[in-house]
């Protein structure tokens, strides 16, 4: 509900030069996504809030601009973000259930509570839940219903469709349209998708803020588990294990692959590398595609396996990394490509 100034102005100074350029300045959502790399959802949404302060308009074939003046309203949006996290805290304190239930949704709904008042009904005056239920769970349940959760695999599709520009962006003319079947690869899986019951642990090792370290021993046993539900239903069996390079995580890269190479008894062959800065994750799929045509490469020196690859890297977002690395990969030589993470994001 906040927006970034820099996407605005830049949204703003699209719309612009359309109404500059075109006869009516009109410029679907797509177009806009392609002209300012913004993501689609992000991009959705700051056109909605840039419409509610009349700035632009929606028509019925897409979104022009009203010239109407718009500037950041920094107290504004200071004081959304403030009242989000009063919100967000509200319900913390609610779920950690250390205060009267009621006492808490009464003040959340602005309700005139006295203090020191409780209700003497919910499940913290009394110290018990309804209905029988128990706070405590045996330990054997948990454990099993854990055992559970993390033996749900996640499938990882690589694209289909080149994105448009990218022929442009990479200075690659083959690469529009339909990625040729020659180019693609085959279904992955991962471990967790985004907060995934079991998997709590996941965003501390590969989140954004996360120091860079191997994988830790609860990490390594869920990948060794995943390689040994899952490889020997594959219809091609991995040959070679190449790391995805990373610039964020190649503590974390590095030994994921080294667990995967020592689980299959498979080398691993480092013939990938990223050059130049990381493309920003608030990139709209078909950018950041761009920005990673022109970073990811083959390694010169290194021999591309003539093999089934399995391609390992520690997180999955657009899934254009996995899909422009194995395009490299398969162009160069290699027979099929086979991607795995540890967390897939949303």
């Amino acid at each position: 509900s906040v927006p970034d100034p820099d996407e605005a102005d830049r949204v703003l100074g699209v719309l612009g030069r359309a109404s500059e350029e075109t006869a009516d300045g009109v410029m679907t959502g797509p177009q806009i996504e392609t002209a300012t790399g913004i993501r689609r959802g992000r991009l959705e949404l700051l056109l909605k809030i840039l419409a509610v302060d009349g700035a632009v308009t929606r028509a019925e074939s897409g979104w022009y601009a009203t010239g109407r003046p718009w500037s950041y309203d920094s107290a504004k949006y200071a004081g959304i973000v403030a009242a989000r996290r009063a919100e967000a805290d509200l319900m913390r304190e609610y779920a950690r259930g250390h205060a009267c239930l009621e006492v808490l949704l009464r003040r959340a709904l602005d309700d005139p509570v006295a203090p020191g008042e409780r209700c003497g009904r919910c499940s913290v005056c009394t110290g018990s839940l309804p209905g029988g239920l128990s706070a405590s769970v045996p330990r054997d349940s948990a454990d099993s219903a854990r055992a559970f959760v993390r033996g749900l695999d996640v499938e990882l599709e690589p694209r289909a469709m080149f994105p448009a520009g990218l022929a442009a962006a990479s200075g690659r003319a083959e690469w529009k349209g339909k990625i040729r079947p020659e180019w693609a690869g085959m279904t992955g899986r991962a471990l967790a998708f985004a907060e995934d019951i079991g998997w709590e642990e996941m965003a501390s090792v590969t989140g954004p803020s996360a120091p860079d370290a191997p994988a830790p021993d609860w990490l390594v046993a869920g990948l060794e588990a995943l390689l040994d539900r899952w490889v020997p239903a594959l219809p091609q069996r991995p040959e070679v294990i190449v790391p995805v390079p990373s610039s964020s995580k190649p503590l974390l890269v590095t030994s994921l692959a080294s667990v995967c190479g020592s689980r299959l008894g498979l080398p691993v062959v480092e013939c990938l590398e990223q050059v130049g800065p990381r493309p920003s994750p608030s990139l709209s799929p078909a950018s950041r595609a761009a920005a990673l045509s022109t970073r990811l490469r083959l390694r010169a020196g290194v021999p591309v396996p003539d093999a089934t690859v399995l391609l390992v890297d520690d997180t999955w977002r657009t899934g254009w990394t996995a899909t422009l690395a194995t395009v490299l990969l398969r162009d160069a030589g290699s027979r099929t490509v086979v991607p795995v993470a540890a967390h897939r994001l949303p």
